[in-house]
């Protein structure tokens, strides 16, 4: 992270997962048209310079995927695109900060699979959009490995009864669980429950979900997910 003075506090960071990030080996990012991204900015203590669509690149090298020039129709399943900007934010005391959005889609299908939307501090306008920007990659590098985890602890015929683990360093909300049914390994059905309750950072929750009539034997296998959430 690049430290930078604090002008105010920001809106925060909102993280909407819609499916799973993990078997990717390859990255498109999309050029960005907005000039904003590959001018080259001096900020933070020590004076550090930086160019946000280098920095991205430098930050998905790191992670291990390999970046694409152009999307390989070949490689496409095996692809995330990812494509960002810049955004104004409005409180509900209309209070405008600076923000910055990071979408990343599967390559293949053109699925959304994770959003992020994300203020930053600073002294300057630049400052705060140089921070949210990294803020941003970090709630990409928190989507990584699951961080909401769902744990089944017991099951009748007509509930499942499952502990609900929030590892990310934010609160969590608006959450979408699903349940897949097998029967000796061959998907039966699949279910998807919304789930209204906020889960504090560090916290685990016990909850329960009806199941479907199609997964109403006792003997089939049951596999949890928690394949969306918001983060704030």
């Amino acid at each position: 992270m690049v430290a930078l003075g604090a002008a105010g506090q920001p809106r925060g960071h909102t993280s909407t997962i819609k499916g799973s990030l993990n078997g990717y080996k390859y990255v498109y990012i999309v050029p960005p048209s907005d000039p904003f991204f590959t001018a080259t900015f001096t900020v933070g203590r020590p004076a550090k310079k930086v160019i946000l669509s280098e920095l991205a690149k430098d930050f998905y090298s790191k992670l291990g995927y390999k970046l694409s020039p152009q999307i390989d129709p070949k490689l496409a399943d095996k692809t995330l695109v990812v494509s960002y900007g810049r955004e104004r934010h409005v409180s509900s005391s209309l209070v405008y900060s600076n923000g910055i959005f990071l979408q990343v889609n599967n390559a293949k299908t053109g699925r959304a699979l994770a959003v992020y939307a994300t203020d930053g501090l600073g002294s300057s306008a630049t400052e705060e959009l140089v921070h949210a920007f990294h803020n941003a990659l970090d709630l990409f590098y928190y989507t990584l490995n699951p961080k909401v985890v769902a744990k089944i602890i017991d099951q009748t015929r007509f509930r499942v009864e499952l502990r609900l683990t929030n590892q990310t360093p934010y609160h969590v909300d608006n959450l979408k669980l699903r349940l897949a049914y097998y029967d000796n390994g061959k998907l039966v059905c699949e279910q998807v429950n919304s789930l209204k309750p906020r889960i504090i950072q560090g916290e685990a929750i016990q909850t329960s979900v009806k199941r479907t009539k199609k997964g109403r034997n006792t003997n089939y296998e049951i596999k949890a997910e928690v394949i969306e959430y918001k983060e704030s």
